[in-house]
């Protein structure tokens, strides 16, 4: 039987050089990054907690409880970033990302991913995601 930990994970975007900002305290106008936004809500069992980069309109960071029914991995982290691109800045495709780290320890899987444009790494800039 598996914990909750390796039921359900998170994903953080890290943007350097981009002020993180809670959306508790954030009033914007971006009505379709409202729309991304309740989507990923709704792919979570528990209330998610997000900031965002506003200038971007994308999220920056993102915790909740996302189900998988995939185990734990890279296939499963694709999967939950492919479902969510547009909220976190990413291509559909996912053809951006490039697995840089895989780590395995007491407190789960952790998997990070490295943010490419046209093919070159972006300094300072990957996505994390953990189980």
């Amino acid at each position: 039987m598996r914990s909750r930990a390796q039921n359900s994970f998170w994903a953080r975007a890290v943007l350097s050089a981009w002020p993180l900002i809670l959306l508790a305290g954030v009033s914007h106008a971006d009505a379709d990054l409202d729309a991304r936004l309740a989507r990923v809500q709704d792919d979570s069992q528990a209330p998610i907690r997000a900031s965002l980069d506003s200038g971007a309109g994308r999220l920056t960071k993102l915790r909740g409880r996302f189900p998988t029914r995939q185990p734990p991995g890279q296939a499963a982290a694709r999967a939950f970033l492919a479902r969510h691109a547009a909220a976190f800045g990413l291509r559909a495709d996912l053809s951006d990302l490039r697995l840089v780290r895989q780590v395995e320890d007491r407190g789960g899987l952790t998997l990070a991913f490295e943010r490419l444009h046209a093919g070159v790494p972006v300094f300072a800039s990957e996505v994390v995601v953990g189980f």
